[in-house]
């Protein structure tokens, strides 16, 4: 006879068989019910992090491609503009180099019908610097007082007597900052010497320097540079002959810069310019921002005749793209909906794994009671009828 009758220790076999069969498959989910959930939440995050890596990289190179363009194509536009203040100064210095004298009104008329969008050069306008030996100084003072009736026209600064000199003489356009710098000895400073000495051995235009430019003077430091082109008196024949003169633009550095970055139409983070050498104290211009080490492109470009270096770098972010926020909130969120269902899941498994404890429990002392009365009707004696892993009582499957 049968503890629970034939029918009804059928159908608590078969619920022990379906419970173990369950606990079979969860064997994984019950053998770590904690570790688990975590270990998943660590591969999602570690996968989401990679993904978030992953986007960043193709960032960085994105914004490094787009910075070498930028570069590329500021630093042409910087070559373009010096070529067309070079080639106002030739026609300019070919004007000077033909005539006997340059009146004032000649020149302003030149500058007006050749020279009239020296702004989108980045230059203040055009002068002439003539050139004055030490002994010819009085007399040419004397002839600009009278050639500038409208000012008190004399050289500065003062110098020694033996000194040559390159004195401002003409600037067009005549507004209040250029007229300023009439009778200025640009050879009395050392930076714009330089650059003439330089422009009279290559007989071809040559950029100065960083200097303070006479029409900036009183503002705070702001970065000028001058191109010159020198000029000589003509002999029979064509031959060059003494040194008449420098044809000049004044340029200030910033100018030059924005008009650069319109004309090459680029709307990129901070773009600098240096004389030579990417240091501070080589400076010219430089957009507003924070120069970015982690995101920059550099190219040296020729400005008649002067090496320059051009740095453009990336605006610094607040973090991590846009992109990446949303993929790093979307997998930190996936993965943790992935760990409270690890989480349901072993639960459940341990639950059920208590449930078949218990069932088995039962079972075996079922069975030892059973054993002690009557004789058991199975083929394996001391076996408990309802081990879910027996086989079936035969008379139980009809």
């Amino acid at each position: 006879m049968w503890p629970l009758g034939h029918n009804g220790g059928w159908e608590a076999f078969q619920m022990d068989k379906a419970i173990l069969s369950r606990v079979e498959k969860q064997a994984l989910f019950h053998r770590y019910p904690r570790s688990l959930p975590f270990t998943l939440l660590a591969i999602g995050l570690l996968i989401t992090t990679l993904f978030v890596l992953n986007i960043e990289r193709t960032d960085a190179m994105a914004r490094k491609m787009t910075l070498e363009s930028d570069v590329e194509a500021i630093s042409t536009e910087l070559e373009r503009k010096a070529s067309e203040n070079t080639a106002y100064l030739r026609a300019a210095a070919a004007l000077f180099g033909m005539a006997e004298d340059v009146s004032r009104d000649e020149f302003s008329r030149f500058v007006a019908e050749m020279s009239e969008g020296h702004s989108l050069r980045g230059a203040l306008g055009m002068g002439w610097a003539a050139w004055v030996p030490a002994e010819s100084s009085t007399v040419f003072e004397a002839e600009q007082r009278r050639l500038h009736p409208d000012m008190e026209y004399r050289i500065y600064p003062a110098s020694s007597a033996s000194q040559d000199r390159a004195v401002i003489s003409l600037l067009e356009p005549r507004d209040q900052a250029n007229k300023r710098a009439l009778g200025f000895d640009m050879y009395s400073e050392v930076t714009r010497r330089t650059a003439m000495q330089q422009a009279l051995r290559e007989s071809g235009p040559m950029a100065s320097g960083r200097v303070q430019l006479v029409q900036d003077v009183g503002k705070p430091p702001i970065g000028g540079v001058l191109i010159y082109l020198p000029v000589f008196n003509r002999l029979e024949g064509g031959r060059a002959g003494s040194l008449k003169g420098f044809i000049y633009t004044p340029i200030r550095a910033s100018n030059l810069l924005e008009t650069a970055i319109t004309g090459a139409h680029r709307n990129t983070g901070r773009v600098a310019i240096y004389d030579g050498t990417p240091d501070p104290s080589r400076l010219l211009a430089a957009t507003p921002g924070t120069f970015n080490e982690d995101a920059f492109a550099t190219k040296k470009v020729d400005f008649s005749g002067r090496e320059w270096t051009i740095v453009v770098s990336a605006d610094k972010g607040a973090g991590l793209t846009r992109t990446s926020m949303i993929v790093l909130g979307l997998g930190t969120l996936i993965s943790l909906l992935v760990m409270a269902v690890a989480w349901l899941v072993t639960s459940r498994a341990a639950e059920d794994r208590k449930v078949l404890e218990w069932l088995q429990a039962q079972c075996g002392a079922a069975y030892l009671a059973d054993a002690r009365t009557q004789s058991p009707r199975q083929e394996h004696p001391g076996q408990c009828p309802f081990d879910c892993r027996a086989d079936p009582p035969p008379d139980a499957r009809h």
